[in-house]
């Protein structure tokens, strides 16, 4: 029989379960990848659609339709409206990714159970490439 590796504390997952439930508030289906697109321009503002689809291992096609619901261009259903689409003044194909202020506060709640105020600076940075 193998042995399984212990779980991470009660405590530990109730914050990740605490930090779930931040996102589930605005739409009881709303879906991981989301969250992930949106943790990732939160990180680099000003991103591009391909590079948003290369951080997160997910195709073009995919982050497009992400991206239509996080912004203002939700084909079925209300959009979120927590990230805005510029284009980029040098490239006028390229769309820029940024956090509206509804995502800057929806991911400060989020972030509330882990304990950061989101003042605190990590010089470690996880890449979804090497968790997946």
């Amino acid at each position: 029989m193998q042995t399984l590796p212990p779980l991470p504390p009660v405590p530990t997952l109730q914050r990740l379960l605490a930090v779930l439930l931040q996102f589930r508030a605005i739409d009881p289906e709303f879906p991981l990848q989301y969250a992930i697109c949106l943790c990732e321009i939160a990180q680099n503002p000003g991103m591009s659609l391909t590079n948003l689809s290369e951080k997160t291992s997910l195709a073009l096609s995919t982050v497009s339709r992400i991206v239509g619901a996080l912004s203002d261009y939700r084909p079925n259903g209300a959009p979120y409206g927590l990230i805005s689409m510029e284009i980029a003044a040098v490239e006028r194909r390229r769309r820029e990714l940024k956090l509206t202020a509804a995502g800057v506060e929806l991911l400060r709640a989020a972030c509330t159970p882990l304990g950061s105020d989101g003042t605190e600076q990590s010089d470690r940075t996880i890449s979804l490439k090497t968790v997946w």
